[in-house]
């Protein structure tokens, strides 16, 4: 008899979530007093990005379970995400921003 395998035996239980939305607001709490700090824009922006794509790839990886899909799932998420970022940041390039 075949053993059949449950979605949830592959995902993390509710402390790991707990964990994770602790982290959010931690980074959150972080990027909302670092908008606030007059420091040089790349570095002003450069780390608000960090934080955001940091923040961005949590949720991805534990909220939408993107973490424990098949490596391929992952993939055909990330290639576009990374193309269209390109994207905007050379349209901004030759705008001039």
């Amino acid at each position: 008899m075949e053993q059949q395998h449950t979605h949830e035996q592959h995902h993390p239980g509710k402390p790991t979530y707990n964990l994770i939305f602790a982290i959010l607001a931690v980074i959150t709490v972080v990027e909302v007093l670092w908008s606030e700090v007059h420091a040089p824009a790349l570095l002003h922006y450069g780390l608000l990005l960090g934080l955001l794509s940091l923040k961005g790839g949590l949720v991805v990886a534990y909220y939408m379970h993107l973490k424990f899909e098949p490596p391929l799932l992952t993939w055909i998420f990330v290639v576009p995400l990374i193309m269209g970022v390109a994207v905007v940041l050379s349209l901004q390039g030759l705008a001039g921003y």
